[in-house]
């Protein structure tokens, strides 16, 4: 089964901050006093989504390793314009993880944190028009989206800060 993993993006968010760093560091276009980075050499690197690509899939792997999980990288989705969406990962999610899922919202007491996620999810109000009903979440067809608002309530709960990845990713 395919799910999307909502990991925060990179539009104005730490992940853009530490990838920025990385490629400054990377390039030499820091200052060593202050730590600023040069903007203009910044904005002329033009190798941004490979970037991007290493940096979500060293992401997924973190999140893998602390669920016990092995969900695959598919894909690095960024939306054109960032008016409306952020960049989300396309993963693969094998049968046994499923369960390891659902075991981790139950096991962490994250249930009463996924049902008014679920709920949020499925009720429309003005601007926002819910595809799917909370019951709709049962049907063997919407397993996918069920399993992404779990992932979203689990991220939420491990926090937005994986303080090893800016290890990992600067070497």
């Amino acid at each position: 089964m395919n799910t999307t993993i909502n990991f925060g993006g990179f539009y104005h968010t730490h992940h853009e901050y530490i990838i920025e760093q990385a490629v400054g560091y990377m390039l030499g276009i820091d200052d060593p006093e202050t730590g600023e980075m040069d903007s203009e050499a910044l904005c002329n690197f033009n190798d941004w989504p490979s970037v991007m690509n290493n940096y979500a899939k060293q992401w997924l792997d973190m999140l893998n390793a602390d669920l016990g999980t092995s969900l695959s990288f598919m894909e690095l989705n960024s939306p054109r314009e960032y008016n409306f969406k952020t960049d989300v990962i396309f993963a693969d999610v094998p049968d046994d993880d499923i369960l390891l899922i659902k075991e981790y919202v139950k096991h962490n007491h994250l249930s009463t944190s996924l049902d008014e996620h679920i709920k949020n999810a499925t009720t429309s109000y003005d601007g926002y028009r819910a595809f799917y009903s909370g019951p709709d979440l049962e049907l063997p067809e919407n397993e996918d989206v069920l399993i992404q608002l779990m992932l979203d309530v689990i991220i939420e709960d491990l926090g937005v800060n994986y303080p090893y990845i800016c290890e990992d990713f600067y070497s």
